[in-house]
């Protein structure tokens, strides 16, 4: 309990705790994980997003083979998380470019590489694809 913040849009969303939510990147922040339920989808970004796990298994179904709206919003989810990275490795990078794209051998490219877990689901990991 001590150092663990809840908080959603509504309830709980104190000026303290949006500040502590804000400066994640910090050093002395202590919270290093975090659990949200749409809080990605409200204007927060999180500059070191690095793994998202997915925890139900259900999918939303649209005919026609139109990706479901809900589909859409986890794709944003992953492009809000997976925008850039913050740090500054070497002088002649820039704060907030994605760095390590090429150059696969790079040992600081884990920086740049965001996790998303899902339990297998074919059809949901396909139609996540083509979202992103």
């Amino acid at each position: 309990e001590e150092n663990a913040i809840i908080m959603n849009r509504t309830t709980d969303n104190t000026k303290e705790k949006q500040l502590a939510v804000n400066s994640l990147e910090e050093r002395d922040n202590p919270y290093r994980i975090i659990f949200t339920v749409d809080m990605l989808n409200e204007g927060w970004d999180v500059l070191n997003l690095f793994d998202i796990v997915r925890l139900y298994e259900t999918r939303q179904s649209k005919s026609g083979g139109k990706i479901g709206s809900y589909t859409i919003k986890e794709a944003q989810l992953i492009g809000r998380g997976a925008r850039y990275c913050p740090f500054i490795a070497e002088e002649d990078q820039e704060r907030f470019k994605r760095k390590y794209d090429y150059d696969l051998a790079n040992p600081n490219r884990i920086l740049e590489t965001m996790l998303y877990h899902s339990k297998q689901d074919s059809r949901y990991i396909t139609e996540l694809r083509q979202a992103l």
